[in-house]
């Protein structure tokens, strides 16, 4: 694809939800040298979180006009809530119709941690949630939808700021969490939700012995740079980011 002169090598949109401030802090920490991205926001006007959470995957396509004619290769959707809500068969099927209007690819937090999953051969998860009750509850019903087996979850992450869990614990809250699972036999740990700051966690944690743990937006950001490069997900590319290789220096 030609580039105007302005544009970096690679253009990612990214679709992040209306009140997550997190998204927009850790996503350029983690892509590589030369790719860019804009933001756009997901909105909705209810007022119950959940009911947000489905119309955003409702409304993916029509909020892809958000990015008007920008020249993006590719489209990260940084909202894994609306997967668990809408299910895999209907996140096929919006991902599909919004990458035919886009032009590009358009990938979800889920989907990415799914590749992620594949790409590891992992079927045994151990899960660190930051959201509520049934959300959680969603979310495992979403993974063994999609053939993957939750061995582990830890819910017990403390005291939130806020109404919803996520965006009001600690950066640090996560950790014991982290320890506990990376002495357990499961094949890979996963930081649910792209509004949890996980990138120092991420850092510390690649040092430590055990399964390779991710988040929703490290996940997201590898499997949409390679979508940009037109690459396959490979395991050893894949190990390079949960090793924080090129992204570290910048916490």
């Amino acid at each position: 694809m030609s580039r105007p002169h302005y544009a970096p090598r690679g253009l990612i949109g990214v679709l992040t939800p209306q009140a997550n401030t997190n998204v927009e802090g850790e996503f350029p920490r983690l892509l590589p040298e030369g790719y860019g991205m804009i933001t756009g926001r997901l909105t909705s006007p209810a007022t119950v979180m959940d009911d947000r959470l489905v119309a955003y995957l409702d409304n993916l396509t029509p909020l892809l006009a958000q990015f008007g004619a920008a020249p993006l290769e590719a489209v990260a959707f940084a909202c894994t809530g609306s997967s668990y809500l809408k299910g895999a068969v209907f996140e096929d099927d919006a991902v599909s119709a919004a990458s035919a209007q886009a032009g590009a690819p358009v990938i979800t937090s889920a989907l990415a941690l799914v590749a992620a999953f594949e790409t590891f051969g992992a079927g045994r998860l151990g899960l660190i949630s930051p959201y509520h009750a049934s959300l959680t509850a969603a979310s495992l019903t979403y993974w063994e939808s999609r053939g993957l087996d939750v061995a582990e979850v830890e819910i017990d992450l403390g005291e939130s700021s806020t109404d919803h869990p996520i965006y009001g614990l600690a950066a640090d809250a996560v950790r014991p969490a982290v320890q506990r699972l990376k002495a357990s036999a499961v094949d890979a740990i996963v930081i649910l939700g792209t509004g949890y700051p996980s990138l120092e966690t991420l850092a510390w944690a690649a040092d430590l012995a055990g399964p390779p743990l991710l988040s929703s937006n490290l996940a997201l950001a590898w499997r949409t740079v390679a979508a940009v490069d037109g690459r396959a997900p490979d395991a050893a590319d894949l190990m390079d980011w949960v090793a924080a290789k090129h992204w570290r220096h910048r916490l």
